[in-house]
C-alpha cells in the first residue's frame, strides 16, 4: 500500500502532519470500485495511541498505519460526513472516476476501513487488533455524530 507524503509540523497543541501532496485509497465494496482523495495540506495527528502503548507495543505514530490513520482522521474530522468529491466512484461507461455527492459514514464502518488499511499496509496482527479495539473503545470521545444511521 502506498503511504502518504507527510511532513512533520509543530503546532499549538504539538506535533502534526501535514499531507504534502494529494492523497488517494481505493478499495472495492459490493463489487463497486471507490476511492478516496484527501487534498494536500491536511494536517492531522497520525496514528493517536497513548505513549505507553506505543513503549509496550512498538507502535509508531508516523509507521505502516501512516495511510490508515490519514483516512480515519478525515473521517473523524468530518464525523463520517465526507463532502461531496471527496469520494468517488469508478464508472465503466467513462472509464473515469466520477465524484459521489455528500456521503456518509457510520464511526463503525470508519474503524474498519481503518483495520481494513492496516492490514493491507502490512501491520502485525497483534498491533492491527490493539489499534482497531483502541478506536472502538475510545474512539467515541472524538465522534459526534454517533446517532445517525448512514451508508457508505
Amino acid at each position: 500500500m502506498e503511504q502518504p507524503d507527510i511532513r512533520p509540523v509543530l503546532t499549538r497543541g504539538g506535533w502534526s502532519y501535514r499531507l504534502n501532496s494529494p492523497y488517494f485509497y481505493e478499495w472495492e465494496k459490493h463489487g463497486v470500485r471507490r476511492r478516496l482523495r484527501i487534498a494536500a495540506g491536511f494536517e492531522y495527528d497520525g496514528a493517536s495511541a497513548p505513549r505507553l502503548l506505543w513503549t509496550l507495543t512498538g507502535i509508531e505514530r508516523d509507521g505502516l498505519q501512516r495511510a490508515g490513520a490519514l483516512v480515519h482522521d478525515v473521517m473523524y474530522r468530518h464525523e463520517g460526513r465526507l463532502p461531496a468529491g471527496m469520494q468517488e466512484v469508478w464508472s465503466e461507461g467513462h472509464q473515469e472516476w466520477e465524484p459521489m455527492p455528500e456521503v456518509l459514514w457510520t464511526r463503525a464502518e470508519a474503524d474498519a476501513l481503518f483495520c481494513r488499511m492496516l492490514r493491507e499496509a502490512g501491520v502485525s496482527m497483534l498491533k492491527r487488533r490493539m489499534m482497531y479495539r483502541g478506536v472502538r473503545m475510545f474512539g467515541w470521545r472524538f465522534w459526534k455524530g454517533e446517532g445517525t444511521v448512514t451508508r457508505s
